[in-house]
């Protein structure tokens, strides 16, 4: 690399339909000899028009900060040819993105390929932007997914998330010297409240476009659902009759702490190092915590002092002892608490230093492949109606610490903004309005039901009562 010149990547679209092929470790860092290298030489430019002289710099690869990047969307031509500009695009987004993370990134990927089908049913180029805004690829992809909206609405929300990783796409175009003839998109200017890191609100300033459609939020089938008591208890009795000891422990965490399944998965056994045998134990999560969260958000989760013992005795059997052998952290403390039989994660940290040596992706989806292969399948047999998603134990927490705390909001303790407040603690939420589309349906009904207290009894004395009879 040291002694090529300048690159020319042809502004071209793809030569056909797009397939996605992952790359387990891609090398990111390129030994360069910084004293042979001539002035404005060896950078990678792009041509943004037709005129040849029109070239601009992109970020030199021995800039970049990661060696390796583990699973490397890499879009491909029908021809298997790699296509240099998405691909470029998409490592743009490992070297500068803060949060480009192995699944950010296959997301920003599917949503080129979905955009690039598009435009090859279309008959569209996605440089030419006419006069006729029906004609312009953005608002051609926009006005496609408004009508796939119409006929199914639940896809609303999808639909923004492609066009938004389109916009983003634009842009960097933009910024690296793309100029279109005529507007990609409208955009307009307003303010959302949201939390920062140590929960001082402020006002942020966030800009729209015209491309993104009006949709109702948590619309359908996939809409946040909390469970009631008897569905708890129901999926409790159920996960036990299973006899999976990983799902269990990882399902009462979710139940019990509000945890994300990414939270709970990478939780590391060194957590529960420091427990005092207090009735709560707090876990610190996010940056240079015990477990990932939502874009590495810091906050504790306060796992109850029963389940921790009970996760320090699994820790000690023969069954975590054999993963453990097979894993990569066998000699390590900070290791997993969850690991599969083949002793890799359910779910990988984002530092995890062998994130390219397991066969797949670790993103949770054996989790998800239990939920609909056995899960849902033993509560149907058992004549439950509903079907588990695990983002909805997140919800059913908050609904149950509501309920814990409806006698102080009935006797005029505290107010529904202070209860709101505390289940947005609880969640780690950054805006009150999160917290109510997991709450609002409180409000809505009669509740008469155990304390978070109480259920928690219950599922104590559950898990003694079928583990002490195994």
């Amino acid at each position: 690399m040291s002694n090529a010149g300048p690159i020319r990547i042809e502004n071209r679209p793809p030569t056909g339909e797009l397939s996605i092929k992952k790359i387990a470790k891609l090398k990111l860092l390129q030994a360069v000899e910084l004293e042979e290298r001539e002035p404005k030489k060896n950078i990678t430019y792009y041509s943004a028009s037709k005129s040849p002289d029109n070239l601009f710099p992109l970020m030199p690869m021995e800039s970049v900060e990661k060696q390796i990047f583990s699973h490397f969307p890499c879009l491909l031509q029908p021809d298997g040819s790699p296509w240099a500009l998405g691909n470029l695009y998409l490592l743009d987004l490992v070297a500068t993105g803060a949060t480009a993370s192995q699944a950010t990134v296959e997301k920003h990927a599917i949503a080129l390929k979905d955009f690039f089908r598009i435009m090859l049913d279309l008959g569209l180029n996605f440089l030419n932007f006419p006069l006729r805004k029906a004609r312009r690829p953005t608002y051609a992809y926009s006005d496609y997914y408004r009508d796939v909206v119409k006929e199914f609405p639940k896809e609303g929300q999808k639909a923004n998330a492609m066009i938004r990783k389109i916009i983003a796409f634009y842009r960097w175009l933009l910024h690296r010297g793309f100029v279109p003839e005529q507007a990609m998109w409208r955009e307009s200017t307003g303010y959302i409240r949201i939390k920062n890191k140590a929960g001082m609100s402020y006002d942020k300033k966030i800009t729209r476009t015209d491309l993104t459609l009006k949709v109702i939020k948590n619309l359908g089938a996939k809409a946040l659902r909390a469970y009631d008591e008897t569905e708890q208890k129901a999926l409790i009795e159920t996960l036990l009759q299973i006899d999976n000891t990983e799902m269990t422990l990882g399902f009462l965490l979710a139940i019990l702490t509000g945890a994300r399944l990414q939270t709970v998965f990478t939780l590391q056994a060194s957590a529960l190092d420091d427990y005092d045998g207090s009735d709560y134990h707090p876990v610190v999560v996010g940056e240079q915590g015990f477990a990932d969260s939502k874009f590495q958000k810091r906050f504790p989760i306060l796992i109850p002092g029963w389940l921790v013992l009970a996760l320090k005795t699994y820790l000690v059997s023969e069954r975590y002892a054999a993963r453990k052998d097979k894993s990569f952290y066998s000699n390590a403390k900070s290791t997993y608490i969850f690991l599969t039989k083949t002793g890799a994660p359910y779910y990988a940290k984002g530092d995890d230093t062998f994130a390219s040596e397991y066969r797949s992706q670790r993103v949770g989806k054996s989790v998800q492949a239990f939920i609909f292969q056995q899960l849902n399948p033993a509560l149907a047999q058992s004549g439950n109606t509903f079907k588990v998603r695990f983002h909805n134990l997140r919800a059913s927490f908050s609904e149950n610490v509501v309920i814990d705390n409806l006698d102080r909001l009935n006797s005029g303790s505290i107010t529904w903004l202070e209860l709101l407040n505390i289940v947005s603690e609880r969640l780690a939420h950054s805006s009150i309005e999160e917290t109510e589309n997991y709450i609002n349906s409180v409000r809505k009904k009669q509740i008469k039901a155990v304390a978070q207290r109480k259920f928690e009894s219950y599922l104590e004395a559950k898990l003694r009562t079928t583990w002490e009879a195994n």
